[in-house]
């Protein structure tokens, strides 16, 4: 069989490279304003950051952080945007007709009324309200539409990524870790670019990690504050490690490898998240069990088992699921490297939903070292495709599954399976797809964090029991 990479450059790719290379020549015209007032706060969301795509760079690190915000539509770009005082009092707002390709606004918090940390309010196009930023505000007018960038100091990004990624209840120390993993990811990726037209470092969603969700409580502050500076470094290098984290683990972790091979899988190994033989190391365990067995059971000596996540299961209908299936395969085919097949049956499935014909079978055909799933194989009358990586795999099961229960006897609508670490079960009309945690199982299980800082551990015991090869120290 031929192995075939597709990429498509989109619309959207092409118009912010034009634009890019007319800024680089045009005068960037800056126009400053001094405004605004004091923090908001919203819920906390169950999120777990991934690894994403950014420019080399060989820039210092730097403990500014540059945060593109999305809008309604989760991207970057947005026909008008509105600003507010922290008490929602009316300023300004600028639209794409309102100011020339290339052209920047510069927003500053400030003093106002004796009141020294002054945010500022956005509104989006459908009327609702940010809670407030700090720092600093650049609103960009782009040949795709507006971007409105934050800049900040890094610990006070903290604050909120910290209060977006971990409820309070978690207990100070498991917030200790968060906080430095969470700064360890930022000052990571300070020193390069995921959105270059606007010199950006990340985004504030689930692809970075979330970001004025929810407001920083005593508790959150003490966190981020009794760890200022503190990130974790290669032992080896002092370099600042991938530090990601997720949600829920199944009682594994997974080595950094499904996640990319540039990541640094010397820190990011498997981990098992329980009690275990003191002479075992991690590696016994993950040879000595079978991942398709140890899903469909529980494993007493799990920290994790009263979580929600800890263990799940759904069913896909063989008939009912198929256009579903073919819709999520042709969807996901213009990611680089997300399927494989021979030119032959690409066309057949670009050319019409239908002309694959039925679904006859759904297979797991390849496994990381650590369990999750890597590659899943689809077969079909007409032929044969490969979903390739743990992500397109919980991307293309959940487009076609029904409900999931969870471990808690809950049940959710999801169009993604929680996790890749699976087992399928051919019942004959219809599969069963066992499952156990949440996220992409890389680094620190979030939820393990709360389990370990009840047993009374400390936030760098915690940390070292997720990260390998690693030390604790300030940047």
């Amino acid at each position: 069989m031929k192995k075939i990479k597709f990429k498509k450059v989109t619309k959207k790719e092409k118009k912010r490279l034009l634009q890019f290379a007319l800024m680089l020549g045009m005068g960037l015209a800056i126009i400053t304003i001094v405004a605004f007032i004091i923090v908001g706060g919203s819920k906390v969301e169950d999120v777990q950051p991934k690894k994403q795509v950014t420019e080399n760079s060989e820039a210092p690190y730097t403990t500014t952080m540059r945060i593109a915000l999305v809008d309604a539509d989760n991207d970057i770009y947005r026909n008008s945007v509105s600003i507010y005082n922290q008490a929602g009092d009316f300023y300004n707002s600028y639209s794409t007709d309102a100011a020339e390709v290339g052209e920047i606004v510069t927003l500053e918090s400030g003093e106002v009324n004796g009141i020294s940390t002054a945010g500022i309010i956005i509104g989006d196009e459908n009327g609702n309200m940010s809670n407030p930023y700090q720092g600093k505000l650049e609103i960009w007018f782009l040949q795709d539409g507006i971007v409105v960038v934050n800049e900040l100091d890094i610990e006070e990004y903290l604050k909120h990524v910290v209060a977006s990624e971990m409820p309070e209840s978690f207990g100070l120390e498991a917030l200790k870790a968060q906080a430095v993993c969470a700064r360890t990811y930022a000052y990571k990726h300070s020193n390069k670019y995921a959105y270059p037209e606007v010199n950006a470092n990340m985004d504030d969603t689930v692809s970075f990690q979330v970001y004025n969700k929810n407001v920083g409580s005593t508790t959150i502050i003490s966190a981020v504050e009794g760890t200022t500076g503190i990130i974790i470094v290669n032992k080896d290098t002092g370099k600042p490690i991938d530090a990601l984290y997720f949600s829920t683990s199944c009682g594994i972790t997974q080595d950094g490898k499904i996640m990319g091979e540039d990541l640094d899988n010397t820190v990011l190994a498997g981990v098992y998240v329980g009690v275990k033989d003191e002479d075992m190391a991690d590696y016994d365990i993950y040879s000595a069990f079978n991942i398709e067995e140890y899903i469909k059971d529980r494993d007493k000596n799990a920290l994790e088992t009263d979580a929600k996540y800890y263990r799940w299961n759904t069913t896909m209908d063989k008939n009912g699921c198929r256009d579903a299936l073919v819709s999520k395969l042709i969807d996901i085919s213009e990611k680089e490297g997300a399927i494989q097949c021979d030119e032959e049956f690409y066309e057949i499935l670009m050319s019409n939903n239908k002309s694959v014909g039925s679904l006859k079978s759904i297979g797991i055909s390849e496994r990381a070292t650590t369990g999750a799933v890597t590659k899943l194989t689809c077969s079909f009358d007409e032929g044969t495709i490969d979903v390739i990586g743990q992500l397109n795999v919980r991307e293309v099961l959940g487009a076609s599954t029904r409900n999931i229960d969870l471990n808690d006897g809950s049940e959710i609508s999801a169009d993604m399976l929680p996790s890749a670490i699976i087992a399928i079960e051919d019942k004959g009309d219809y599969y069963v797809i066992y499952g156990g945690g949440y996220g992409h199982g890389c680094g620190m299980s979030q939820n393990g964090a709360r389990m370990l800082a009840s047993q009374g551990l400390g936030y760098e015991e915690i940390l070292r029991y997720f990260y390998h090869n690693s030390s604790i120290v300030s940047y």
